[in-house]
């Protein structure tokens, strides 16, 4: 199965505006990517946790 990828247009401007070397190793990870989507490492380690009114949020 191949995946696709589009960019919303702002984020795709940004993208042409790159360097030249930077453009061309984030093409590299993002067709790695592409072809296989689910890495192990990036899955997160456990379920999110729930914070309530006496835990301190910062943002």
């Amino acid at each position: 199965m191949t995946h696709g990828l589009r960019f919303v247009p702002d984020a795709l401007e940004e993208r042409v505006r790159l360097d030249g070397s930077v453009n061309t190793h984030s093409k590299a990870a993002l067709k790695k990517r592409l072809g296989t989507p689910r890495v192990p490492d990036a899955e997160p380690r456990s379920p999110p946790i729930e914070l309530d009114d006496t835990c301190m949020h910062i943002q």
